[in-house]
Formats: C-alpha cells, sequence, structure tokens
C-alpha cells in the first residue's frame, strides 16, 4: 500500500512539474507597436527593437528596403545584429519568392510547421556563417503575398525560441502593407 502511495506521489508530481514547464503564454496577449518597413508591417514586441534594412539596389543614398526589417530582442542600436538574437522580416510579391534551399547551409534539418494566428510557417533549422545558429521559415498568406523569416536564435547575448510568446506574435502579425 505505501509503495502504492509513493508510486501515486511521485506521478501526481510528474504530472505537475511537466504542467508547469510546459506553460505558455498567449501571444495575443503581447504588447508592443507596428512597425512598417513599406510593403510589410510587423508587431515589434516592448523589449524588442526594429532596425530598418538598406536598400543596396537602390541609387538614392541611405535608402531602406521597404520589404525587409530586423527586429532585435534588447536591442538598442543595429549593431546588437552582432551580439543579440533577432528575426529577419522579408516580404516578397506574390509568386517572386524563391523557396529556400537547405543545400546552402550546414546541419540542416527540417522543423515542425507552426501556425500563428492565419499563417502556417514552414521550413529548417541550420547552421550559418561564422557557425551561427538559425532557423529559416517561410509562408503565404491569403493574398499570394510571401514571407521568409531567418531566426537567429542563439547568440552569445541570449536565445530565442519558435515557442516563446513574443516571436508567436510576431509571426502571427507579420503582414504586406
Amino acid at each position: 500500500m505505501k509503495k502504492l502511495i509513493a508510486l501515486l506521489l511521485t506521478l501526481s508530481i510528474l504530472v505537475c512539474f511537466s504542467a508547469c514547464g510546459g506553460e505558455e503564454t498567449n501571444p495575443d496577449n503581447i504588447s508592443g507597436e507596428t512597425y512598417n518597413a513599406g510593403n510589410v508591417s510587423v508587431l515589434v514586441p516592448d523589449g524588442w527593437k526594429a532596425f530598418s534594412v538598406t536598400d543596396m539596389w537602390s541609387e538614392e543614398e541611405n535608402a531602406t528596403n521597404p520589404d525587409q526589417v530586423n527586429i532585435v530582442k534588447g536591442g538598442k542600436t543595429d549593431l546588437d545584429l552582432l551580439s543579440k538574437p533577432y528575426i529577419q522580416v522579408i516580404h516578397y510579391e506574390p509568386g517572386s519568392m524563391i523557396t529556400p534551399s537547405k543545400e546552402f547551409y550546414q546541419s540542416a534539418n527540417d522543423v515542425e510547421s507552426i501556425t500563428t494566428g492565419s499563417l502556417t510557417w514552414e521550413g529548417f533549422s541550420a547552421t550559418g556563417l561564422l557557425d551561427s545558429s538559425m532557423i529559416i521559415m517561410w509562408t503565404t498568406n491569403a493574398d499570394g503575398h510571401q514571407f521568409q523569416i531567418n531566426v537567429y536564435d542563439k547568440t552569445n547575448d541570449g536565445t530565442i525560441t519558435m515557442k516563446d510568446a513574443d516571436v508567436q506574435a510576431i509571426l502571427a502579425s507579420i503582414k504586406n502593407s
């Protein structure tokens, strides 16, 4: 009888710990501001900072790319892209995106699809330049606009995961402007 009670007590403790560890915040409860790059807009949660991306094809000096934005967790300046985890968001007009290929990356492995809001993302994890850890995912919205995200998830100054409520809120908020 004592063994049965000990076993039941142990099982109940394991269930409690596993339930607590798997708890996630609702992405709908994440506050922040919307950043509009021109052709793409995205939620920038509190504690994150958005940085425009230079348009290297523009003839205008200091022109920004209306299809891209970098969002850095804990970012203060654009130099934080070198040390902090961040998400690069890229917008493509309908039918213009070339699906990223695993063959261009080291240690590429498929990741589980993620549905956030009305978008379902698919992709892979890989090792990028300078042995950086990254996740590459893409989706198409109901209007045919396509989006790619490059998530630099593990850096010297922090880690983000695809299950983080703020990351899911960012993904759910991405739309063409």
